[in-house]
């Protein structure tokens, strides 16, 4: 079984919280590097997923908003795929 990656970052209110990476995608068509992420799994096992551009420099990994076309429609892709399985 693979080790959970867990990695922080701000929140819209600053604060640092950590979350699991569940799956990282680089693009061809865009060349850049998609996330799919967790804060949390609540009681029920539910889980709560968000996507976003991951974005490394020097001073560190950040997770930016995907606001761009190109961009909602590489992950509109990704989801298809992993919902056929």
């Amino acid at each position: 079984m693979k080790a959970k990656e867990i990695i922080k970052i701000k929140d819209n209110e600053g604060k640092t919280i950590e979350v699991e990476v569940l799956l990282t995608f680089l693009s061809e068509e865009t060349n850049k590097k998609y996330v799919i992420y967790t804060p949390m799994i609540d009681e029920e096992g539910d889980i709560d997923l968000y996507t976003g551009l991951m974005v490394e420099s020097e001073n560190g990994i950040t997770i930016e908003d995907i606001t761009l076309e190109e961009d909602k429609k590489v992950i509109k892709i990704l989801e298809e795929q992993l919902k056929e399985g």
